[in-house]
């Protein structure tokens, strides 16, 4: 088993903060999780469809202690999980979140994902924010390798991750045998809302 501090020691050597990833991309801004977010975000967690491929959709009571639990994340001395409110400009409202997860020692790769509310769904906002974050994530923070575990079964996820140029591959690296590994390691050209 390894060392707590050792394990410490390489998390701190992450060279970017949480001000690193909020990011104005109009007509979407991602911050740090606000209070504001909490009903959301916790739609998120209790939607059966949104959580379908990820996990089982939890109760009102578990979605709120989930939220106060990725928003300390958020505040911790050695941050190796980040969660972010994608959130409409104009009204501020949250139309989903995005994290960012197993950050390599070095910084220069981790893992991510991302989800949208319902209302938020089928107008492009997945890929307007994911392709500004993951190109942000690239030129701004120097992360080479940015990666996702997709279901098999999630064909509109997987649509998502090509059309932000990820690409599948060995399988064998998933963390289990229904999800499929993408990787972002070329840059990315951030697309646009019409």
């Amino acid at each position: 088993m390894a060392d707590p501090l050792t394990i410490e020691a390489e998390v701190s050597q992450i060279s970017w903060t949480a001000a690193d990833f909020m990011l104005d991309c109009p007509p979407l801004v991602f911050r740090l999780l606000d209070p504001l977010d909490s009903s959301a975000i916790g739609e998120l967690y209790t939607n059966g469809r949104i959580q379908q491929f990820i996990a089982p959709a939890l109760t009102k009571v578990k979605a709120h202690r989930r939220f106060c639990a990725l928003r300390d994340a958020n505040n911790s001395p050695y941050p190796d999980k980040l969660y972010l409110s994608i959130a409409d400009k104009n009204s501020n409202e949250a139309l989903g979140m995005f994290a960012v997860f197993n950050f390599a020692a070095n910084a220069a790769s981790c893992e991510f994902g991302i989800m949208l509310t319902e209302k938020a769904q089928g107008r492009g906002v997945a890929r307007h924010a994911l392709s500004a974050i993951l190109s942000h994530m690239q030129q701004h923070l120097g992360i080479v390798q940015i990666f996702c575990e997709i279901h098999q079964q999630n064909l509109a996820a997987q649509r998502l991750a090509r059309q932000c140029q990820l690409r599948v591959v060995d399988q064998s690296n998933a963390h289990t045998e229904n999800n499929l590994r993408y990787v972002l390691d070329q840059p990315i050209r951030p697309w646009l809302m019409p």
